[in-house]
């Protein structure tokens, strides 16, 4: 379809979703009209408590600006056991609840009033020490059993301290059992506070004596006999400080022995919430097999991952790599289907579910199948904001300008005009409203965010997307609309992917608002745990080299500001195109992982520039999660973007279409 066949329906679209949004913005009652609704004194109070001033937040009789800097309050400020309870038992709806609920454990901890200690955790089971023991304490006489299980409890999960250790087995020791005590170590283990550990291990029970003394051993980082005896390597932690310690060592086929020998009962022994450090370590040594051409070794050990058929990360990543493996290294198509239809089983997230179905229509194909492999790819072209989507609708004939009609066309739930007022009129969406009108963007998306956990359905998860919008709070539109993709499956187009900034020329726009997206969500001063800064997340001293180059070296004081950041970002971004000839997904890889681990890639891989591998596979290839993640994300989101605009730009070529070896 050509740009100006496209051309009224663009400008269709573009009307429907501006008379949409503009009722929004009016039924949702924006920050200003929330300015205008709280009396003087009331703004004044909560701007007072949102500073931490207390004294100077007690006059507003308001019923929610009232409610809002009791809030307040109630999480940083004075306040008492009581307070605390009532609110919780009234607004359990209310942001940070499991932080008021260990404020309102910890007052409930100091009264001396047994009945009102019964009567809150009653409504709510302690999760603390301290309220664990003074509920023990005002059960002592009426239910002596329970008072017993709540010290136990309180035993394995108190904090690491020697002298509280000594205080406790001194007034509480008698009701202490052997298994008590391996509960704890095993805690302390699992945390690598062998410290603590240690001090308990005359106390373990003869027959985990073995196992106690070879995991402080294995977490020492010793290989002694106790170690390697095959009792104490069937210990979860054990096995996994085992097999972690030979991959380090490059030991990779006693690794891989170790694993295909004990793995299973090592893992079946482990608590559930253990399972993805095991995974993590599998994939790995599958990964390094696979750079080691030992593919049907890689493939084993995948398939052997023993993981629930649940939709976590690490059961749909086993199952991946595992029927990636059997087909495209393998050329066992017949027994991929069956790892990639276990994704599409077991996924709810979007971008899980056209993943599987993508490959299923790969391997599908592969067998011969082909009116199958299609179905396989238009079920997962149902899912067009996502990579695989994407590729699927490709792959089952779409043109790029179809796929863009289609991504166009998605709005998000339509919501009643009666529903959006109600909506409007909900007290969470009113704090949200003040919040933003004294410019707290912090709580107005803490607000936000809450209110888009809680959502019933899709209606009203559009509508906490469109308020997002409306407050101006870009950042917290896209938080929510990813949010919400990934476990409910609704996809919020508005809310997900705004344009709330100008990007200066040098690449694409609609690329570089993908990037923006995937770096900070477009949070103009989000600052990365490793230093990062800004909307397109520069490193300092990366920053300070483009800035020199471009002859502007006071731009890399200024990461925060949104023109310079851009700046220098699209400027850095543009380089790395260059680097590697325009092919997007080097790019991108360099752009997050550095040039130096691209071309390592390259050179272990294959070069999909020159037909050396299939740009999916070579993406699929990488070894860095997170790195592979933002591939796909960047990609797929610059297609919406593409879509989004319009024009010419909806219908350009897909960005693996350019490459030598592409198979869409």
């Amino acid at each position: 379809m050509t740009s100006a066949a496209l051309a009224p329906y663009n400008r269709g679209m573009g009307l429907r979703r501006v008379a949409s949004l503009a009722l929004l913005w009016l039924a949702l009652a924006p920050a200003g009209a929330a300015a205008q609704a709280l009396d003087s004194a009331c703004r004044a109070a909560v701007i007072a408590a949102a500073a931490g001033r207390w004294s100077e937040a007690t006059r507003c009789n308001q019923k929610v600006p009232a409610k809002v800097i009791l809030w307040l309050r109630l999480v940083s400020g004075p306040a008492s056991a009581g307070e605390l309870a009532a609110f919780l038992a009234e607004n359990p709806d209310w942001p940070l609840a499991t932080a008021l609920a260990r404020r309102a454990e910890a007052a409930h901890a100091e009264l001396l009033d047994d009945d009102a200690v019964r009567r809150f955790f009653a409504r709510r089971p302690p999760v603390t020490e301290a309220g664990m023991l003074r509920l023990a304490e005002a059960l002592e006489t009426t239910n002596p059993s329970e008072a017993a299980r709540l010290r136990r409890a309180a035993w394995v999960e108190m904090r690491a301290d020697a002298a509280a250790e000594r205080a406790f087995l001194g007034r509480h020791g008698g009701v202490l059992r052997a298994e008590d005590h391996w509960a704890r170590f095993d805690r302390l283990t699992w945390a690598r506070e062998t410290a603590a550990a240690l001090r308990l291990l005359d106390m373990i029970p003869p027959g985990r004596q073995v196992a106690a003394r070879a995991r402080l051993e294995a977490l020492a980082g010793n290989e002694g006999d106790l170690v390697q005896m095959q009792e104490a390597q069937r210990d979860p932690l054990v096995f996994l400080e085992r097999a972690r310690s030979l991959r380090r060592q490059d030991r990779d086929d006693e690794a891989l022995r170790h694993w295909m020998s004990l793995g299973a009962a090592a893992q079946s022994a482990a608590d559930v919430d253990k399972l993805p450090q095991f995974w993590a370590e599998r994939q790995i040594l599958i990964r390094r097999l696979l750079r080691r051409g030992e593919d049907a070794r890689a493939r084993d050990l995948a398939a052997a991952h023993g993981l629930p058929p649940r939709p976590t990360e690490a059961y749909l990543e086993a199952e991946f790599l595992a029927g990636w493996i059997s087909l495209r290294r393998l050329g066992e198509p017949a027994r991929a289907l069956g790892h990639f239809t276990a994704i599409e089983r077991a996924a709810v997230a979007p971008i899980s579910i056209a993943r599987g179905g993508y490959w299923r229509g790969r391997a599908l194909a592969a067998l011969g199948r082909t009116e199958e492999a299609r179905a396989a790819w238009r079920a997962a072209a149902e899912h067009p904001f996502t990579f695989y989507g994407q590729l699927a609708a490709l792959a089952a004939g779409e043109s790029e300008a179809e796929l863009a009609l289609k991504i166009a066309a998605t709005a998000p739930p339509a919501a009643e005009p009666a529903h959006v007022a109600a909506f409007a009129g909900r007290e969470l969406a009113e704090a949200a409203r003040i919040f933003a009108a004294i410019g707290d963007r912090r709580r107005a998306r803490q607000v936000l965010l809450r209110m888009a956990e809680i959502a019933p359905d899709p209606v009203d998860r559009g509508l906490v997307g469109s308020l997002a919008v409306a407050l101006g709070q870009a950042e917290t539109g896209v938080w929510i609309a990813r949010r919400v993709a990934a476990t409910t499956g609704t996809i919020l187009p508005d809310a997900g992917w705004p344009t709330p900034v100008d990007p200066p020329p040098g690449i694409e726009r609609a690329l570089a608002f993908a990037l923006m997206r995937q770096e900070s969500n477009f949070e103009a001063d989000a600052i990365s745990p490793a230093g990062a800064r800004g909307l397109m997340q520069l490193m300092p001293a990366t920053a300070r080299a483009i800035a020199r180059e471009l002859g502007e070296p006071s731009l890399a004081d200024r990461l925060t500001d949104p023109q310079a950041n851009m700046r220098l970002g699209t400027a850095y971004l543009a380089k790395r195109l260059d680097e590697f000839d325009g092919a997007l997904p080097l790019a991108l890889a360099a752009y997050n992982a550095g040039a130096h681990r691209v071309r390592q890639w390259l050179d272990q891989n294959g070069d999909p520039r020159t037909g050396g591998i299939d740009p999916i596979d070579w993406i699929e290839l990488i070894p860095f999660a997170e790195t592979r993640n933002y591939v796909m994300r960047v990609i797929e989101s610059m297609l919406v973007y593409r879509a989004r605009a319009g024009g010419a730009e909806a219908s350009a070529r897909h960005p693996l279409r350019a490459l030598a070896s592409a198979r869409l």
